[in-house]
């Protein structure tokens, strides 16, 4: 419901109330004869119907703009599906932004006898995207566990995701870009001839 959709519902009714108003003012002076109870109550009654119009009204336009704003919220409630699409696009974002150049600095890490190349913390993991998010380190710890979760990244120790000192890498194929549905595919060798 809008400003200027109440606007416009007053009008008509202020308008319909204004005419019996003067309606009324009219039959008073010309018949001369406004202390005459019949015609007070003429006077009342005609108010009464004059407001009564403006009144109903104003609630019939006040009804119509509430069932249409209605039929707006339900038209433009998101779509669960699209809303599952968005989130899986932001979380590869993320991932495709933490391995990029700018992301976490990779190094080789040792654990347990074993050298990890390529890998990084789950606390270089949180201070990163506390950096580049804006988020709580709680958050960021969140946000790494959906990335684990989705097979964005994978713990060498098959630890849950920790701020802490746990070892993780990326999985290369989870971050590889995908191809665009829109795109056309890209030319073959046999079609040139």
């Amino acid at each position: 419901m809008t400003v200027q959709s109440l606007r416009s519902a007053i009008p008509g009714g202020v308008v319909a109330l204004a005419l019996g108003l003067g309606f009324v003012k009219m039959l008073a002076a010309l018949s001369g004869y406004g202390d005459i109870p019949l015609l007070n109550r003429s006077v009342t009654l005609l108010l009464c119907i004059g407001w009564g119009v403006a009144a109903s009204g104003i609630v019939l336009r006040l009804r119509q703009i509430v069932r249409n704003g209605m039929a707006l919220l339900i038209a433009t409630e998101p779509d669960p599906t699209q809303l599952a699409q968005t989130y899986e696009d932001n979380l590869r974002a993320i991932a495709q932004a933490m391995a990029g150049e700018e992301g976490i600095p990779l190094k080789k890490h040792r654990y347990r006898l074993n050298l990890y190349p390529k890998s990084f913390t789950g606390a270089e993991a949180v201070t990163w995207l506390v950096r580049h998010h804006k988020g709580t380190r709680l958050e960021a710890t969140r946000l790494g566990e959906a990335l684990l979760e989705r097979n964005y990244i994978h713990s060498v120790a098959d630890l849950p995701f920790q701020d802490s000192d746990a070892l993780y890498q990326f999985e290369t194929e989870a971050l590889t870009p995908v191809p665009d549905a829109d795109a056309s595919p890209p030319p073959s060798a046999e079609a040139d001839g």
